[in-house]
């Protein structure tokens, strides 16, 4: 077991490296024997080289990955590929998305899986099928902030080195599909299209597909929700659960009736039949769900224990555990950045762990069940920064009866769908029926929501990790209970405040958009929600309200949304919804629907913990529309001055000349309209002057921001200049009389991450 964690850690500490050195080959080879040879030698550290192996094995592998990221003299520029698509695709109203994997290229290192979008297209692209398309490519680039998803690690964990979207070409065409991998997707696309015309008036449509095939965009945003919110989001994710739960059915049935034929028997033992069963049942279901990391972690377990009843070998549990873990990541080593491997695996351990003890007056199911909303808290408030309380009550009901009922009826439909479908469409229904049922005990608990703590720092989830691990593992130990202490630390991490009198301002990347988090000693404004972006994804639920509770902070005393336009205002709503948001103001009100708002108007003024906040427009003769009508704020702490401009444009700048000349010099400025031509003008950059200008765009975006005529501007004036895109999340705290700044790009962990270097006339620049 020792050797297992030493290889794990060994892989998960090269995925900490912000940079990847670089090796050949042989020298891989080279080091790999030597050590492994010289620590063999030493048995009392033979263990230590089993992490020697995990550290060079992913740097290979992470080295060979990242030698087929695309190239950036390859973006922008138009491409002609083929290849095969390998995912069932989204289809949306305006555009399909789906994985690409691309035929062999003749000239070097080359994407080998990018993925695409398809905007109004009017063929209906379907997996398995090949293709010849046109398109245009960038290397893989998400948004980089604290406490939010990770994109980048996202794509790179499942191996897609590009993305991009089809061009406008006649030669996009289909082409022959020969071979098993078209015809395994082939067949994965024809069970979704039947399943979706079987469950289309079905109110759990999307969960019922999610069951069958692990496809996931089907489901509707507030199922997402409430799934969330009662901790239960797991139940719809094909997994361990669910694989384990058929093979073991298909085990105990099939060794039952095989016992009725004694003769049978004879020839073959019923639990070895039994066990193949299980196996191939195991295998069947994850083939529907396409073969995903989740599914190839739970085969895998499930193989070792179905072959060694047909080997007739009992090996420990723990045995099995190690070399399924081992065997993943030897598959899979990027597993490791991905929150469900630790809550898998971590989870298998802990039930390991608590049958492994003595009998105990509570049944086994409930000591599982509560051992597990336990141990998992750490991981859940590490990766997800909150964790449900009502998780023990939703999951002691929904999780027999996914496994007993729901999803057994759903993996039987699968099978059948296509040769007995009247069979197939009962099942499915029955199973939404079901659903339907449990779905009020769910509705009841979500309304007791969630806790939502500070992020946490590994070390933290570590020490809580080890402090619960003590509790259950050191029986007879005196003093064991103390293990709580450790883990009890993850409900006391406080947030660092900003000191009385100074700020502390973050601009988000949110992409071609604009959302700035401004925090005091104790109160928080929010400049901006970023863009919409679809129905279903905004900046608001996606980058701000993560990073405010990454930060611990629960309520919002001012939302100012500079003007209606959807790059500033699209993610207001849902801020709202999940946030206390005491007031909210903005250049248009009549434009943020379904949100109590004011009109921002200069002369509002408001001290906050010794910083002054001054609305300076627009004026309240102002009767221009749209980026004319942008709030702009000016912000005074002890030392530093800061203007918050949003799109204003060259009427408004010049109008702010005229009447408060002597506000306009700052140290800190939020460029006017992410650096248009339409703003910054000559007068306005020579007024403002200021030490650091902060551009706000998206990376590539299709306007061309920031102008070089701007960029140019603001550099005459000795102005340093930074921009989220290039940057990630970029935090400014102020310090007497200087800023100490932090690029979130520059040191977020992981060397998957493009990294752009500070400015150094800028670090901690007076």
């Amino acid at each position: 077991m020792s050797a297992c964690l030493a290889f794990v850690l060994g892989i998960w500490g090269v995925h900490q490296l912000p940079v990847l050195p670089f090796f050949s080959t042989a020298q891989y080879l080279l080091a790999l024997g030597f050590l492994c040879l010289l620590l063999w030698r030493l048995p009392t550290w033979r263990w230590l080289s089993f992490g020697i192996v995990g550290i060079v094995w992913a740097l290979y592998s992470s080295q060979t990955d990242l030698a087929h990221t695309l190239k950036p003299a390859l973006e922008g520029v138009d491409i002609t590929l083929s290849g095969t698509i390998v995912s069932i695709p989204t289809q949306r109203s305006r555009y399909q998305r789906f994985e690409f994997a691309v035929d062999a290229q003749a000239s070097g290192p080359f994407p080998r899986l990018i993925r695409l979008a398809w905007y109004q297209s009017t063929i209906p692209v379907k997996a398995g099928q090949r293709w010849q398309f046109k398109v245009r490519l960038k290397r893989p680039r998400g948004f980089m902030n604290p406490g939010t998803f990770d994109y980048e690690g996202w794509l790179f964990a499942r191996g897609i080195q590009a993305t991009g979207y089809i061009r406008s070409w006649e030669g996009n065409q289909a082409l022959p599909a020969p071979g098993f991998r078209s015809t395994f997707h082939r067949t994965r696309q024809t069970l979704y299209d039947h399943l979706r015309e079987q469950t289309q008036h079905l109110p759990f449509a999307g969960v019922l597909i999610a069951l069958a095939l692990g496809q996931r965009q089907d489901l509707s945003e507030a199922h997402k929700a409430l799934l969330l919110t009662t901790g239960t989001q797991h139940l719809i994710a094909i997994s361990g659960l669910h694989i384990g739960m058929i093979a073991a059915a298909l085990f105990f049935l099939t060794r039952r009736l095989w016992s009725c034929f004694p003769s049978a028997c004879v020839s073959l033992p019923a639990q070895k039949v039994a066990a193949l069963a299980g196996l191939l049942g195991a295998l069947a279901y994850a083939a529907l769900a396409g073969f995903s990391i989740p599914t190839q972690r739970a085969l895998m377990m499930v193989s070792l224990v179905m072959l060694s009843l047909v080997a007739q070998r009992w090996y420990p549990a723990r045995h099995i555990f190690s070399v399924t873990l081992v065997s993943v990541l030897l598959l899979q080593p990027h597993a490791v950045i991905s929150a469900g491997f630790w809550l898998s695996f971590s989870a298998v351990a802990i039930i390991l762990l608590i049958l492994r003890g003595p009998p105990s007056r509570w049944p086994a199911w409930m000591r599982v069940q509560l051992g597990l909303s336990l141990g998992l808290v750490p991981f859940t408030l590490l990766f997800f920064q909150q964790v449900s309380w009502v998780a023990p009550l939703a999951n002691a009901l929904a999780i027999p009866v996914f496994s007993v009922l729901i999803v057994p009826l759903v993996f039987l439909a699968g099978l059948l769908i296509t040769s007995v479908p009247a069979v197939s469409q009962l099942l499915l229904w029955c199973s939404d029926q079901a659903l339907q049922l449990l779905w009020h005990w769910l509705v009841w608990l979500g309304q007791w929501g969630t806790l939502s703590l500070p992020s946490l720092a590994p070390w933290m989830t570590a020490l809580a990790m080890i402090g619960y691990l003590y509790c259950i593992v050191a029986k007879g130990i005196p003093l064991r209970y103390l293990g709580v202490l450790g883990f009890g630390l993850l409900f006391f991490a406080k947030p660092s405040r900003v000191d009385e009198g100074e700020i502390k301002l973050t601009v988000l990347d949110v992409g071609q958009g604009l959302a700035v988090v401004v925090q005091t000693h104790q109160h928080t404004l929010v400049f901006d929600a970023g863009p919409k972006f679809n129905r279903s994804f905004n900046a608001g639920s996606a980058v701000v309200v993560p990073f405010l509770k990454a930060k611990g902070i629960q309520a919002i005393d001012q939302l100012m949304i500079s003007h209606g336009d959807n790059d500033h205002r699209g993610g207001a709503q849902s801020i709202v919804a999940q946030l206390t948001v005491k007031a909210v103001s903005s250049g248009e009100p009549e434009r943020l629907k379904g949100i109590n708002s004011t009109a921002c108007y200069a002369g509002q003024t408001w001290v906050w913990d010794g910083v002054v906040f001054e609305v300076l427009a627009p004026t309240a003769d102002n009767t221009m529309t749209g980026n004319n009508r942008s709030c702009v704020l000016r912000i005074q702490s002890r030392g530093q001055r800061v203007l918050l401009t949003g799109d204003i444009e060259a009427p408004v700048e010049r109008q702010l000349l005229k009447i408060a000349p002597e506000k306009l010099a700052v140290d800190l400025l939020s460029v006017p309209h992410h650096g248009s031509l339409t703003s910054s003008t000559p007068a306005f950059v020579a007024a403002t002057s200021p030490e650091i200008a902060i551009f706000s765009t998206g990376y590539r975006n299709r306007f061309g921001f920031p102008k070089a005529t701007i960029r140019q501007r603001y550099q005459q004036q000795h102005t340093a200049l930074y921009n989220t895109a290039s940057q990630g999340a970029i935090s400014f705290t102020s310090k007497a009389d200087t800023w100490t700044i932090e690029t979130y790009r520059s040191h977020a962990p992981g060397f998957w991450h493009d990294r752009e270097v500070l400015p150094a006339s800028s670090q901690n620049r007076p």
